[in-house]
């Protein structure tokens, strides 16, 4: 869910943040159709996304919360989630 309480869906969010962020996305799954942890701090990290606002512990707190309980992955459309969990953090909204 969005910080206003409004269901997340992937065509909305795909919207917002364009066709390069599914490019991005499928760099970082290691030849895989899902994301890891490890992978999903390394892309904030390259992307330069941590920072005083936004810090590791908070992409891992993320990560936690995006995907599924027992998933040690996280789809597409889970990631966006994470994006706009990582804008949220930095004062933007979605």
């Amino acid at each position: 869910r969005m910080p206003d309480g409004e269901e997340v869906n992937e065509q909305s969010l795909r919207k917002a943040f364009g066709n390069d962020v599914r490019a991005t996305f499928e760099a970082y799954c290691a030849s895989e159709q899902t994301m890891d942890g490890k992978y999903f701090v390394k892309l904030a990290k390259d992307c330069d996304l941590i920072d005083a606002r936004l810090k590791e512990r908070d992409v891992d707190l993320a990560f936690m919360k995006i995907k599924e309980r027992e998933a040690r992955r996280i789809t597409y459309a889970q990631f966006l989630e994470g994006l706009v969990i990582f804008a949220n953090k930095k004062g933007f909204s979605v």
